[in-house]
């Protein structure tokens, strides 16, 4: 484990890598996932498919998802740099052959498979372990300010984009977060990368640990945990304008619930981040898991008002925003902190393969029942047995290391 200073000299040597850290994740694949419901009207005017046949097709172009473990020791292995400028590369070039969609689910899904193979690169499965090597006792927080650039481009750029798509097009959309990858993307990872690098080394100069082995209880915790959060909240906010729109409240108002959803995640992330440095983590991390259930109850039960509808959003999306900050913390706590690329892509792998499902799952529980009530109990479901998982994990004594060899 890294020993910089603690207190506030960690945050005068490291805030400039939460900084880039923040401006790449802020511009990385989670963007699109966030506003994909933006996009999803012009997708079906130019395929021809129904919401639940683009969901699917989604979920099938995930399989790319399986790249993530070996993106995680390639970081490990020869850095960040390298890994951080392909994938924006291939990030901005994906979005740039979503722009050019002729028709066919074909490209479309050869796209998302781009997306699943761009995104590790550009996530806290490389900005995670530099942000772990500059803090210690404040980790969980600048993880949390780290994680939040997602969230804060989620709550300011929903009216640019639906003003940008109601006015040019969907193309036109895609085009910008093309821009947008490669403009700031490239330069804040870099800058991360610079910050950090008087401390990071490829792993294969100091490989003195073990990736964990598949059979590993504790991993397989923490993966089921992720599975759950993501079949739920990204089924969730890949429809979400489309449910506002399904409650009555029009499009600039249901784009709205997508601001609350991105508000949300910054406010789980800090709070999160700045518990789980001072108490067991497994404890808190269970009790954002009820309370984003209870949210989800309220969105498939409560009053179909928009403030209502807003408050409900906010208290669902609780976990999804504590859980990018929260399995960073855990990977970095529980495992080799030179393996911690490769631990980390491990688990990415099943977030983006659920997301999927959850993807599919919630467009084709809507093209089946007509409704939205279906997919949000099942999501209700999964965010009480991700809850419930999250509790079995070791209650983390703050500023402690676990020994790696843990698997129960």
């Amino acid at each position: 484990m890294s020993d910089p200073a603690a207190g506030p000299s960690e945050w005068r040597r490291g805030w400039s890598v939460v900084l880039g850290s923040a401006g790449m994740a802020g511009v990385g694949a989670g963007l699109y996932q966030n506003l994909s419901s933006l996009f999803m009207p012009g997708l079906q005017e130019v395929t021809g498919a129904s919401r639940g046949a683009i969901g699917a097709s989604a979920a099938l172009g995930l399989l790319g998802a399986l790249a993530a473990p070996f993106i995680g020791r390639l970081a490990d292995r020869i850095g960040a740099v390298p890994v951080i400028v392909a994938s924006a590369l291939s990030l901005a070039v994906t979005h740039l052959w979503l722009s050019l969609l002729s028709g066919g689910l074909w490209q479309f899904q050869i796209a998302v498979a781009l997306l699943a193979v761009s995104a590790p690169g550009m996530s806290a499965l490389v900005y995670g372990r530099l942000v772990a090597t500059r803090f210690d006792r404040h980790r969980g927080l600048a993880l949390a300010f780290a994680t939040s650039g997602l969230s804060l481009t989620t709550v300011l750029l929903p009216g640019l984009f639906g003003w940008i798509i109601a006015t040019w097009g969907f193309r036109a959309g895609y085009e910008l977060l093309a821009v947008l990858a490669v403009a700031i993307g490239i330069p804040a990872g870099l800058y991360a990368s610079r910050q950090a690098g008087a401390i990071v080394r490829p792993a294969r100069r100091q490989r003195s640990g073990k990736p964990p082995s598949w059979t590993n209880l504790l991993f397989w915790r923490i993966a089921g945990a992720t599975m759950l959060i993501n079949i739920g909240t990204v089924g969730m906010v890949t429809s979400l304008a489309l449910i506002g729109v399904e409650r009555g409240f029009g499009l600039p108002a249901a784009g709205l619930l997508l601001s609350a959803y991105g508000a949300s995640q910054i406010a789980g992330r800090i709070v999160m981040g700045a518990l789980i440095d001072r108490f067991a983590a497994n404890r808190i991390a269970a009790a954002f898991g009820l309370a984003s259930t209870a949210g989800f109850m309220g969105m498939q039960w409560g009053v179909d008002a928009l403030p209502f509808m807003l408050a409900a959003v906010f208290v669902a999306g609780l976990l999804n925003g504590a859980e990018y900050d929260l399995v960073p913390f855990l990977v970095s706590r529980l495992f080799p902190i030179e393996n911690y690329s490769e631990v980390f892509g491990r688990l990415y792998l099943f977030s983006l393969l659920s997301g999927g499902i959850g993807l599919a799952g919630f467009n084709l529980l809507h093209d089946w029942t007509g409704a939205y009530a279906a997919p949000l109990g099942v999501a209700t479901v999964c965010m009480l047995l991700a809850a419930t998982l999250l509790y079995t994990l070791p209650p983390l004594r703050p500023h402690a290391q676990l020994n790696p060899s843990v698997s129960s």
